[in-house]
C-alpha cells in the first residue's frame, strides 16, 4: 500500500456531499490509473445513504466495508492520519500567524508534503511514488504562509510595481496558491520570489 493521502472540502456532511467527494477521488484514481478495489469508512448515515452504497456498488464498482458500531479502533489506520495532518495543519498555522479560516490550505500542503517525504520501510520511495509509479519533485514547496511576491503582467504604467505583496497559501499544479491580503483575492501565480524567513500573516507589516 502506498499510503496515499488525498483531501477534499466539503460544506457539509451529507450523503450527496460524500457522494461527490467519492466521485472526485474516483476521477483522480481514474487519472493516475488506480483501480479502487475496497473502501472502508465509519458508520456515518451520510456514508451508508442509498445515494452513496448505490455509487460504490454500481459506478465505483468496489468492496464497500464500514467499521464495528462504536469501535473507532477497527479505523484505526485513518484515525492515525488524521491526529499526524491535524497536527501538522495546527503547526502551520501557528507558525504562518493566519486564522484558523485559513486551514484548508494548511491542510492540503502538509498533506502534499507527507505524500512526497520518503517511507519509512522504503526510503528511496514516497507515497506519491507508490501510487503513481513516478517520483515527484520536491523543489516547488515552500514555506507555508510566508511572503511572496508575484510577478504583475499587463501592468498599468511602466512605473507600477513589477510584482504583487502575497502571502504564499502552498503550491497547486501550475504554480502557486497567492493570497493579497488588501483585497482578500487569491490568485494562481506562476512566477513568484519568496522570502521565507518572513510570516507576518494577513497584516503584511514588513
Amino acid at each position: 500500500y502506498s499510503g496515499l493521502k488525498w483531501v477534499t472540502l466539503l460544506s457539509s456532511e451529507s450523503s450527496d456531499e460524500i457522494a461527490r467527494a467519492l466521485r472526485e477521488f474516483h476521477a483522480y484514481c481514474t487519472s493516475k490509473k488506480v483501480t479502487i478495489r475496497w473502501l472502508h469508512t465509519d458508520n456515518a448515515k451520510s456514508h451508508l445513504s442509498t445515494e452513496v452504497v448505490s455509487l460504490v456498488r454500481d459506478e465505483i464498482k468496489c468492496r464497500y466495508t464500514t467499521i464495528a458500531p462504536h469501535n473507532p479502533r477497527s479505523n484505526g489506520a485513518c484515525e492515525r492520519q488524521w491526529l499526524t495532518m491535524g497536527n501538522d495543519t495546527r503547526a502551520m498555522l501557528n507558525h504562518s500567524r493566519l486564522p484558523r479560516n485559513y486551514a484548508y490550505y494548511a491542510l492540503r500542503q502538509s498533506v502534499a508534503v507527507r505524500n512526497t517525504l520518503p517511507r519509512a520501510d522504503a526510503p528511496d520511495e514516497c507515497a506519491l511514488s507508490g501510487f503513481t509509479g513516478s517520483m515527484p519533485s520536491a523543489a516547488l514547496f515552500r514555506v507555508f504562509g510566508c511572503v511572496a511576491y508575484a510577478k504583475v503582467y499587463n501592468r498599468v504604467t511602466k512605473m507600477s510595481n513589477q510584482a504583487a505583496r502575497c502571502v504564499h497559501l502552498g503550491s497547486v499544479p501550475h504554480g502557486y496558491l497567492c493570497l493579497e491580503p488588501q483585497t482578500k483575492r487569491c490568485f494562481v501565480a506562476a512566477h513568484c520570489r519568496f522570502v521565507e524567513t518572513a510570516c507576518p500573516g494577513l497584516t503584511m507589516h514588513p
